[in-house]
């Protein structure tokens, strides 16, 4: 008995040290694989990659990697990996569209101190569906005075699997041109474009299209939704009417409009001085007028300028000012007169000027100042309306009580009407004008009559005077030709002077020549008579045998 339980025993101590010692051997490599792409919509071009890192002890040897898929064909096979070492391995091949959506396998065999280990991955092509690109649009504000900026905000977002190409994002109301172009954006992160757009003096709106490739070779458009910018137009016209001044001050009737599309509230008109036109503050809802008066004192020489604020309805301040209007010292029209005419003194001549008696009589007890005569003629602005054009013909300084004339000599050219206004201001600069009409005319009022008579007198003279002027003509021609032959008269004798006095220059110059010859020709003979030691002839003498030996050379005779 005590035996048989020690068999028994024995046995199962053998079993558990057999189980202790067996132990799976631990796998030595670990394995990444993938595919580029990794989402395709039909068969094509794919290229497998296998990283095997050799995490072991021992160094991985003649890897291996093989497929049931057929012509699948990794390089490198073969190599081997160190210890903690990493290879990838590559394959290129096509795959037919029913291969998508299916794994395909790959066996990996390898040595490892001689023994073969193995060890298998799979991949598996995504079938890609056509591109899924969303997107929207928002604003920072969507009511903006002209000017200011709005900030634009548009975002992209694919919910695909691969990249989209976005061709264009137009806005054609925000932009002229594209708001972006040619951006791809990638699953799971999305594009986000801002535009700082300058509000116009119109309303717009934001209808943003987007043009992109949805991955199957189609060009898809997608439209986002609008958006209304609203053009603020805070705006207070304020027309200003100037009275007549009195002793009491210059009265001004202020007309105030709102013509912008924001009720504007808490309105307050003052000068410049910044006394008060209205007493409370009011307000114009779009479209609605109020009518203030306001009298300014004349007691000093003021530019009056009114200055309006106010706020809008979106809380904006609106400020605006007006031109500059002039209110001077009250001066009363009782001191103040003036008379003013023009006549004729010389009628219209051939040369077309007439001269213009200017008279003006002064019969205030004022001293008038900067006078200023003027023809005033009509004339075109630059977009062709008639317009007043005046030009200057004298002006005077200071006019005293009494009269003043002065004559003038203007041109007219032919007969017409002729209109002249007098500007001059009083001594507190107040302007008035005055004007004087007259007929610039040849020989007073023009009278048919008298023309047809004047006409038949030449007529009847007409003979006489083509005579008379043909014999003008003759004698003019005469006096003509009788000054050209004087004139080149006195050319002649000034040519032949000329001539003289260059024959006489001529003369001196060969004579100076001579001169020097012959001094050469006597240094000459007395430097050889010194060698020699014969006296020197008179150079006269020699001149003379020469002139002897020249004359009797022989001549040539005719045959």
């Amino acid at each position: 008995m005590r035996i048989r339980f020690k068999s028994t025993l024995g046995c199962l101590l053998a079993l558990l040290l057999c189980f202790g010692l067996w132990v799976p051997a631990a796998q030595a490599a670990q394995i990444q694989a993938q595919s580029s792409p990794a989402a395709m919509t039909t068969g094509g071009e794919v290229t497998f990659s296998i990283t095997i890192t050799n995490d072991g002890e021992a160094v991985m040897e003649n890897v291996q990697i093989s497929s049931a898929y057929s012509g699948i064909a990794f390089d490198g096979v073969g190599a081997s990996i160190d210890p903690g070492a990493e290879k990838t391995f590559s394959a290129t091949v096509i795959i037919s569209e029913a291969a998508l959506d299916q794994p395909i396998s790959f066996d990996l065999n390898w040595l490892e101190n001689g023994e073969l280990r193995s060890d298998s991955t799979a991949i598996t092509i995504q079938r890609q569906a056509a591109a899924v690109l969303s997107g929207s649009v928002s604003v920072d504000k969507t009511q903006a005075s002209q000017g200011e900026t709005v900030n634009i905000t548009y975002t992209l977002t694919n919910s695909g699997m691969t990249p989209v190409s976005v061709v264009s994002l137009a806005d054609k109301e925000i932009s002229s041109k594209p708001i972006a172009e040619n951006v791809v954006v990638d699953p799971g992160a999305p594009l986000v474009l801002t535009y700082e757009f300058t509000m116009g003096s119109a309303t717009v709106t934001s209808a943003p299209v987007i043009t992109y490739d949805d991955g199957l070779g189609n060009t898809q458009t997608l439209k986002l939704k609008e958006t209304t910018l609203g053009m603020v137009m805070n705006k207070l016209s304020m027309e200003v009417t100037q009275g007549e001044g009195t002793v009491n001050g210059v009265p001004f009737t202020l007309n105030l409009t709102n013509n912008g599309n924001q009720r504007i509230s808490d309105i307050q008109v003052t000068d410049e001085l910044g006394n008060k036109v209205n007493d409370g503050t009011f307000a114009l809802a779009v479209g609605e007028t109020r009518q203030l008066s306001y009298t300014v004192l004349t007691d000093t020489e003021r530019y009056v300028v009114f200055h309006v604020s106010g706020e809008s309805a979106s809380g904006e301040k609106y400020e605006n000012n007006t031109k500059s209007f002039v209110v001077r010292k009250y001066i009363d029209p009782a001191l103040l007169g003036i008379d003013f005419s023009a006549a004729v003194l010389e009628p219209l001549n051939s040369a077309g000027s007439i001269t213009v008696r200017f008279t003006i009589n002064n019969t205030g007890s004022l001293d008038m100042t900067d006078l200023v005569i003027s023809e005033k003629t009509q004339g075109t602005d630059e977009e062709g309306n008639p317009t007043d054009v005046l030009t200057e013909i004298t002006r005077k300084d200071v006019v005293g009580p009494g009269e003043f004339s002065s004559d003038q000599v203007i041109f007219v050219g032919q007969p017409r009407e002729l209109v002249f206004q007098l500007d001059m201001t009083d001594p507190a600069g107040n302007p008035y004008t005055y004007t004087a009409h007259i007929t610039g005319d040849s020989i007073g009022v023009y009278d048919p009559a008298d023309a047809e008579e004047a006409q038949q007198d030449v007529i009847q003279a007409l003979g006489v005077q083509i005579g008379t002027g043909i014999s003008r003509a003759l004698s003019v021609a005469l006096i003509v030709l009788a000054v050209l032959i004087v004139l080149a008269i006195i050319a002649l004798i000034v040519l032949r002077r000329l001539e003289r006095q260059q024959r006489r220059e001529a003369a001196r110059r060969r004579a100076r020549r001579e001169r020097q010859r012959q001094e050469l020709l006597r240094q000459q003979q007395a430097d050889q008579d010194t060698l020699t030691g014969r006296p020197s002839q008179p150079l006269r003498q020699q001149e003379d045998l020469g002139q002897t030996q020249i004359h009797r050379r022989p001549r040539d005779f005719e045959p």
